[in-house]
């Protein structure tokens, strides 16, 4: 493989062809074909299906293509890094995050982003939403990464990367629960007016989950009886397993628990956790491998909640398709 003509590769199937490849790359036609004749008995397949005016990769082709990108993009990092040797000092990101599963993703992503950007110096603060984006709003914060509803504030702008539904966590030897479930397409449905004489555990009026669940109360016209009002996962988690209280979560707490069962609801408003920046924010190459990160892990979660955009699609392109293997 000669990573210096892979270019070559990469515009015939941009291009669609070897002549327009060429005029894109400035060299000659005959070049471009020598080297794909070359190639292709070197690898003793066709990469292209060919016709008068159409160059199609075979499955091989595509195949070929999609590493021959991952090695040109692994120079370029390789090259990157390099030069980010002579900085004087170390760069800083000053991240805000969560209490609860910005904790938890952080602990899972962290030793890959720092594989990759050592020189790079996470500086992580933690708290709930609102008092993020506060600080980010004045300058305090680079970036936040948090669960969010509504419009980024004023200054702000936000890239999504997942959205979720709530679920309804209960103690599991509840009356209602007939089985239990740790795959969120695999629990079975409730109505909330079957728990009317049940105590609810109510999230934090400042945090945003509250107010998804008071618009799911006012919607369905149920009053529950709340006692409690908890900003920690954790702890209502807690409470639950004590078997006399339950609590409306984000499906990202759905998982094995012999203590707890969960319940979706029907018409449930979604969580959007996002990338959050202040407007005008020009994402460097550290903080999108940082957010491919966050998709990774949500797509291996649940794949169907990603909140794909341009500017997601162009950094899952940028570090390898989320759906083509593990973290690396």
């Amino acid at each position: 493989m000669n990573i210096d003509q892979l270019p070559y590769l990469l515009a015939v199937a941009a291009e669609g062809n070897p002549s327009a490849a060429a005029r894109q790359l400035g060299v000659s036609q005959q070049a471009i074909s020598k080297y794909l004749n070359e190639l292709e008995r070197e690898v003793g397949l066709e990469l292209f299906f060919r016709s008068k005016r159409q160059y199609l990769p075979t499955p091989a082709g595509r195949l070929y293509l999609q590493t021959a990108q991952r090695v040109l993009d692994l120079k370029r990092h390789t090259f990157e890094a390099l030069a980010s040797l002579d900085r004087q000092a170390p760069a800083a990101l000053r991240l805000g995050v969560s209490p609860n599963r910005g904790i938890e993703t952080m602990a899972h992503i962290y030793p890959f982003f720092d594989r990759r950007y050592p020189y790079v110096h996470l500086d992580l603060s933690e708290g709930y939403a609102n008092q993020l984006m506060e600080l980010l709003q004045h300058g305090q914060l680079d970036a936040v990464m948090s669960t969010y509803t509504g419009t980024a504030p004023a200054g702000c702008q936000a890239l999504p990367i997942h959205n979720e539904e709530l679920v309804l966590a209960v103690p599991s030897f509840h009356p209602l629960v007939k089985h239990t479930a740790a795959r969120l397409e695999e629990l079975p449905y409730a109505e909330l007016r079957d728990f009317e004489d049940t105590i609810f555990i109510q999230p934090r009026p400042s945090s945003n989950l509250h107010g998804l669940v008071q618009a799911l109360f006012e919607r369905e016209g149920f009053h529950p009886q709340i006692v409690y009002s908890l900003p920690n996962m954790q702890l209502q988690l807690a409470m639950i397993r004590g078997g006399t209280r339950v609590a409306i979560l984000p499906s990202y707490y759905v998982r094995p628990d012999p203590e707890i069962a969960f319940f979706r609801l029907y018409n449930s408003p979604l969580l959007t956790m996002v990338y959050m920046t202040r407007s005008g924010h020009q994402y460097p190459e550290a903080e999108r491998y940082l957010v491919w990160l966050m998709l990774r892990m949500k797509y291996e979660e649940a794949p169907l909640g990603i909140q794909w955009s341009e500017t997601l699609r162009a950094i899952d392109r940028e570090f390898g398709p989320v759906e083509g293997g593990g973290l690396v």
